[in-house]
């Protein structure tokens, strides 16, 4: 019994050898040349800044990005004073891609529910954070759809 848990456990270890991220940009096979903020919002911003270590010429494949972006915040629930109770921050980003003579248009919509807080200052923090995690999901789905 000692033998086949023994076994069993240098399997198991033996097959996590070879991990590694998906969204690692040293094994990339394509590079961002250039970047046109479309809006100048701050979201295509943040987008530009998270997509540098893409834009080392690493690969054969050159890609071209014009990015836009639209922030929207929604009223879901009120309470029965009228005051806002739930809202929804939804963050859609259009992205027009050209690699070689090709264009692809992708839009990516992330969208997050929450209950308002009495604290204005913890608000706009927990606010900023939603942001933060909308965008990285959609750069995740971005270099996905790259590669």
């Amino acid at each position: 019994m000692k033998k086949i848990l023994i076994l069993i456990f240098y399997i198991v270890l033996n097959n996590c050898a070879g991990y590694e991220p998906i969204l690692n940009s040293k094994n990339v096979n394509f590079y961002i040349g250039k970047i046109v903020n479309k809006d100048n919002a701050h979201i295509t911003k943040k987008i530009i800044t998270r997509l540098k270590p893409y834009q080392i010429a690493k690969g054969d494949l050159k890609i071209d990005l014009e990015i836009e972006s639209n922030v929207n915040d929604r009223i879901v629930s009120k309470d029965s004073k009228g005051a806002a109770k739930i809202l929804e921050k939804s963050i859609e980003v259009k992205i027009t891609s050209k690699k070689n003579n090709d264009i692809n248009q992708l839009v990516y919509l992330e969208t997050f529910s929450f209950n308002i807080q009495s604290n204005k200052f913890e608000l706009n923090q927990y606010k900023k954070n939603i942001e933060n995690t909308l965008v990285d999901r959609i750069l995740q789905q971005l270099i996905i759809d790259l590669r």
